[in-house]
């Protein structure tokens, strides 16, 4: 049924209102007119009915990943039937694009998203589209990481009831839908890539908590506690901080041990890493969970310095850098490296130092002294972690950073804070002169009386193209070098291409970035000592041959004693155990530890809890066989060795089986044993193997007692009778 005139030309007027002025502003006012004329009502709809519009985020639709976190969230903060802001719009019967939409969200998902039935699918979702998914999947029991809210790890509805009955009533009821008519939608197809705009932003606009809103309250609450004598640790406060859901949750537990180790008990040291963060940090930047899981580490061993200044830097740094991601989570990693820690430790080492030098001096307290602090910290931060970009003016050395921190101070303060680093200023310049000359610097210009330019030349100097600079042509990969700049033209000396000499190129050609910058092309190097490094004398070729010497012994082995594996049945779910099914007299049943994970570790060390002793063939490695098994995919990949599958005891009335060395003849190197497992009693049909393994006794390292010895005595004088 058509819309009726004036209905249409009010509608027409609020769309084209809101398209082009203020978008959310402007949908409410379309939202007006449709109520006003009927196209538009308030209706519970259950959830099983919506399916995603195929406007739905500019056709993205929905993301399983985004509703699994949304159904979390929601049990965590409650749910809200008010808070839902949930727009669709009515379907004709034979909307196949819309059905075939939604079937590819769901196929797309594996189908952890269900699909909607055909004769089902009534209304399409523009707003609200995630909420009403999450009730879905509820509906459905989908698979689900949060155990409040799942029975065997799939959402359970009354599970969901017992933790919040809102919740619940929602998956069984639905929520209110503002409920847009067909005949609107049919009439202004546009109306859906409006509403679904005006709902994103809407969305936007309550901006995000930043990662430093929740540290700093991280921070009052743990004092708070300290002060209040309460304990303080994750699991207790974790509901409480994470009260407003903000979007950095993953990385809550590593910031929560950053603050707990490096700030709560450093008074002032994180509102100062706070203030300047405030100021400088580029818009919108999160650091994530693994970075500060690095950050929050503490350097081995816990007696080190664990470098409390340089960990603030870093954190600075990382916020305030305006090259993107320059500082990452690998150099927070970097810090605890031990080739790294050194610099690490002087960096820190010199930021202590500097802290100290305005008391010492008497520098007047002011934020523009205070910056330069900061900065110098930030610049040692780079030199300790070996970090270099052409956009970051940086010195060259420690030193000469600090040489740079005294002069920028001095000309701030007129004081000079300390002469120690003075014979490095020459260091501190030269590294401000490379960083400028990296970056374009402009020129005077001299044009004609007509106006044109005079030496076009002068456009690549202010490019930073300079006589001696190697360039690569992009599509032919030809190197040349800039001989000289003059006029239109530009010489090239060609290093390597299908000319050789020189050439000439216009200087447009450069300007349109036809060619590059590169480095100066390396000499060749030769590898002079080859003859001693081929695969004869290599020891990894070696290493290698003895792996696959022993799986061929081992194959062998599996192939003598597979015969028991009829009488086997090998479980895997829910815990690995083996079954046999007849009976196995003692010495009768045997089984091969086969693995294509075979390790070669130094003598001294260990190869972990599963794994199963070969010994030695040469050297100083021990062979090493791990646990091996690849599920059936489908791929034909799978490996399984019922050997791995036997669970151990280290009760001996409880075992029926156990291992025994076992020197194979064809091997060439009689120090390699292969324990096999073997019954050592009667074993009944339906019995479980057990594999008897000893209970070893900690080892506890005991530090050395040094005994202190009291000075001895002087030797008293021996006095001899005399003989009467």
């Amino acid at each position: 049924m058509p819309l009726e005139a004036d209905a249409k030309k009010e509608l027409e007027e609020a769309i084209k209102g809101a398209s082009s002025g203020t978008l959310v502003q402007g949908t409410q006012r379309v939202y007006g007119v449709l109520q006003k004329h009927g196209l538009l009502r308030r209706q519970v709809v259950q959830p099983g009915l919506v399916g995603c519009h195929r406007d739905n985020r500019d056709g993205f639709g929905l993301s399983v990943k985004d509703v699994s976190e949304l159904i979390t969230a929601i049990k965590e903060v409650g749910f809200d039937h008010g808070a839902i802001n949930a727009v669709a719009v009515e379907l004709s019967p034979d909307d196949e694009l819309t059905f075939q939409f939604n079937e590819k969200l769901a196929r797309d998902s594996g189908y952890m998203l269900p699909s909607v039935p055909r004769h089902q699918l009534k209304f399409a979702s523009l707003a609200g589209s995630h909420t009403n998914a999450a009730l879905r999947l509820i509906a459905a029991g989908a698979e689900h990481t949060d155990g409040d809210l799942c029975v065997r790890g799939r959402l359970a509805l009354e599970q969901v009831r017992q933790v919040d009955a809102e919740f619940a009533r929602a998956v069984d009821e639905g929520v209110s839908w503002r409920i847009i008519s067909l005949q609107a939608m049919e009439a202004f197809p546009e109306l859906g890539p409006l509403i679904q705009a005006a709902a994103n932003s809407s969305g936007q606009l309550a901006r995000g908590e930043h990662e430093l809103q929740i540290m700093h309250r991280m921070a009052n609450t743990i004092d708070a506690r300290q002060a209040a004598g309460q304990s303080v640790d994750w699991a207790t406060l974790k509901t409480q901080l994470l009260r407003s859901r903000p979007a950095c949750s993953t990385a809550t537990p590593w910031m929560f041990r950053f603050v707990l180790r490096y700030c709560a008990g450093a008074p002032g040291m994180l509102q100062r890493s706070e203030s300047f963060i405030k100021a400088h940090a580029v818009s919108g930047r999160q650091l994530g969970a693994d970075f500060f899981e690095n950050l929050s580490l503490d350097t081995k061993p816990p007696t080190a310095n664990q470098c409390l200044m340089f960990r603030h830097a870093l954190l600075r740094l990382a916020y305030s850098v305006p090259v993107e991601k320059f500082v990452t989570a690998a150099d927070a990693k970097k810090m605890h490296n031990r080739d790294v820690k050194a610099k690490v430790d002087m960096a820190n080492s010199f930021m202590q130092k500097a802290s100290q030098l305005p008391q010492s001096s008497q520098v007047p307290s002011d934020p523009a002294i205070s910056s330069c602090f900061l900065a110098c910290e930030h610049e040692l931060v780079l030199i300790a972690l070996d970090k270099r970009h052409r956009d970051i003016n940086c010195p060259s050395t420690m030193e000469a950073a600090m040489c740079k921190l005294c002069d920028l101070v001095e000309k701030a303060s007129g004081i000079r804070m300390t002469t120690e680093w003075d014979k490095f200023k020459e260091a501190a310049a030269q590294a401000s002169a490379t960083a400028v000359s990296s970056v374009a610097s402009t020129q005077l210009r001299e044009f004609s009386s007509d106006g044109t330019l005079k030496q076009q030349a002068s456009l690549l100097r202010e490019e930073g193209f300079v006589e001696g600079q190697y360039l690569q042509r992009k599509t032919d990969k030809i190197v040349a070098r800039i001989v000289a700049m003059e006029g239109e033209k530009v010489t090239l000396a060609i290093e390597d291409g299908m000319i050789s000499g020189k050439a000439q190129v216009s200087v447009s050609a450069l300007l349109s970035k036809q060619w590059k910058k590169i480095q100066p092309p390396q000499e060749a190097e030769e590898l002079t000592e080859f003859r001693q490094q081929t695969a004869k004398h290599s020891p990894e070729v070696r290493l290698t041959l003895a792996k696959a010497d022993i799986l061929k012994k081992l194959v062998g082995l599996e192939e003598k004693h597979c015969a028991v594996y009829k009488a086997l049945k090998v479980m895997f779910k829910p815990q690995k155990a083996v079954i046999a099914t007849h009976a196995f007299e003692a010495g009768w049943l045997v089984l091969v530890p086969v693995s294509m994970k075979i390790d070669a570790k130094p003598i001294e060390q260990d190869g972990g809890q599963s794994a199963v002793c070969l010994g030695r063939v040469k050297g100083s490695d021990v062979f090493w066989l791990q646990p091996c098994f690849i599920p059936d995919k489908g791929d034909g990949r799978a490996f399984v060795a019922p050997f791995w599958f036997v669970r151990s005891t280290n009760e001996q009335s409880e075992a029926n089986c156990a291992l025994t060395d076992e020197v194979e003849r064809d091997f060439k190197n009689t120090n390699i044993k292969v324990p096999l497992l073997k019954s050592t009693r009667r074993i009944e049909a339906g019995e479980q193997l057990r594999c008897y393994v000893p209970k070893q006794a900690k080892r506890v390292e005991v530090e050395e007692l040094i005994a202190l010895h009291d000075p001895e005595p002087p030797a008293k004088r021996r006095r001899h009778k005399q003989a009467e």
